[in-house]
């Protein structure tokens, strides 16, 4: 690289006002240099744009953040926090535009593929728009929608019996004329006997439902409301058919019809027999248990400590009986809190993820690192056909990733907009996964592979969803 050629471009960006003038003295260190692809959308830097903290994102990243961010919460000063650190950036022109923010902040010159788009014709760089967008359409699965419930305690709201086989179906959608949510309530055997009028606004509704772990049992599903401090069992028709109470659940696995549960206030693992209809003993760990996955016919638990960077992975091989712990250290990114792990039987290897670190590490059975990849809200995570699936609030999507962090693409369906997946769970079976959105509404989804039909948007603006 020209190293002149690249200084004399970074002089360009550095006649700021106060807001970004530690860019001007920038203590650049080796590390920075290996950090190529933007957090945001996993790709390759697209137009990098560089804050005072010294954070970088694409411009149409940081624009779609600064949607977000804006949106909950107005500022009086005008400006927005950067996702990862939060540093409060303040506009130096009161009178730019919100949809026009990322284009005032400073472009980055430190790489050099931005380098290298200032001297491309007109023409180089449509090629590289039109080659970018070809790259984004091969993605090799899609999603295709099944079914969708709403939580417990919606239903309850609304007066009707969750346990209860329905006839009628809820139709939740956001329409592009009108900002706020809507509920309907149509027949869906007959359309034209029943004309229900009434229209109920989601977002009036005090949720008390709070999913926050989901597992599949043969064709059933169950899932752990933390809100209502309960278990849910759910039959092939996605209708409710019990309930366990239980307190302080983080996650859950089946194994052998047997339903375990983590308990890190406890350090302790409950498990509960899904014939006999009958809890065991608990297991009492050393450390706080967090994520749970299953390798080999054995349950394979996320342990951990606040304030330590190493975590550990111990195996369950019975009911009682613990059998190896790997340290699961190294890389040259430090994890914070780590929570939610998933183990490949195809490849053979461990994927731990970090939400406040934005970070997610893949290790081998031995525990030594394999590689590791910032990803900026990476949440729960689970793994299909050989890759692994990362569910992330912002910017609402699933991705996956391949066995060696390479960036494939992201889970999308015709039928139904996935909304801040909040978390997901495959099947062992068959090609399914479960997502629990934003709204706490469990959506169920076939796995298949990607064609011209079953990719893409649907009606634009419109999020739909039914009790079939």
């Amino acid at each position: 690289m020209d190293i002149e050629r690249v200084s004399f471009a970074y002089k360009r960006v550095t006649n700021l006002t106060e807001d970004f003038t530690r860019l001007k003295s920038p203590e650049v260190d080796d590390e920075f240099w290996e950090i190529s692809h933007c957090q945001v959308c996993l790709d390759k830097f697209s137009d990098p744009r560089t804050l005072a903290c010294k954070h970088t994102f694409c411009r149409t990243c940081l624009q779609l953040a600064i949607d977000d961010k804006t949106q909950a919460k107005q500022s009086e000063d005008r400006g927005f926090e950067c996702l990862l650190c939060g540093y409060f950036t303040k506009m130096p022109n009161y009178s730019i535009t919100r949809k026009k923010w990322s284009n005032h902040v400073p472009t980055d010159y430190r790489f050099p593929q931005t380098i290298d788009e200032d001297y491309r014709t007109d023409t180089e760089k449509l090629a590289v728009v039109e080659k970018r967008t070809e790259v984004d359409k091969e993605a090799k699965w899609a999603l295709d929608w099944t079914m969708s419930t709403f939580p417990k305690s919606y239903l309850i709201s609304r007066g009707l019996n969750p346990f209860k086989r329905l006839k009628k179906c809820y139709v939740f959608q956001i329409t592009p004329n009108s900002a706020g949510r809507e509920t309907n309530m149509m027949d869906d055997e007959d359309d034209d006997d029943d004309d229900h009028d009434e229209k109920e606004s989601l977002e009036s509704y005090d949720d008390e439902s709070l999913i926050t772990a989901a597992a599949f049992y043969s064709d059933k599903i169950v899932v752990y409301d933390s809100g209502l401090q309960e278990l849910q069992f759910y039959n092939e028709q996605m209708t409710l058919t019990s309930t366990v109470k239980q307190k302080y659940v983080y996650d859950i696995a089946i194994l052998n019809s047997c339903l375990y549960m983590t308990v890190p206030t406890n350090a302790c693992m409950k498990v509960f027999n899904l014939v006999d209809q009958k809890f065991a003993k608990d297991l009492v760990f050393t450390r706080r248990c967090y994520g749970m996955s299953i390798l080999d016919n054995q349950i394979a638990v996320l342990m951990c400590v606040e304030g330590e960077e190493m975590c550990q992975l111990c195996y369950l091989k019975d009911i009682g009986i613990v059998g190896d712990i790997i340290n699961l250290k190294g890389g040259r990114l430090k994890f914070q809190r780590p929570r939610q792990v998933a183990i490949c039987p195809m490849t053979r290897l461990v994927y731990v993820t970090d939400r406040e670190a934005g970070l997610i590490k893949c290790f081998m059975l031995d525990g030594s690192l394999y590689w590791e990849r910032l990803v900026y809200d990476a949440g729960h995570v689970s793994v299909f056909a050989g890759n692994v699936l990362v569910a992330r609030d912002f910017p609402s999507s699933i991705d996956m990733l391949g066995r060696k962090g390479g960036f494939l693409g992201r889970l999308e369906s015709n039928e139904y907009d996935i909304f801040r997946p909040q978390c997901i769970a495959t099947s062992n079976y068959k090609p399914e996964i479960l997502v629990i959105d934003g709204n706490q509404m469990i959506h169920l989804f076939s796995i298949i592979p990607n064609t011209p039909s079953s990719t893409g948007t649907g009606v634009a603006g419109s999020k739909c969803c039914m009790i079939l």
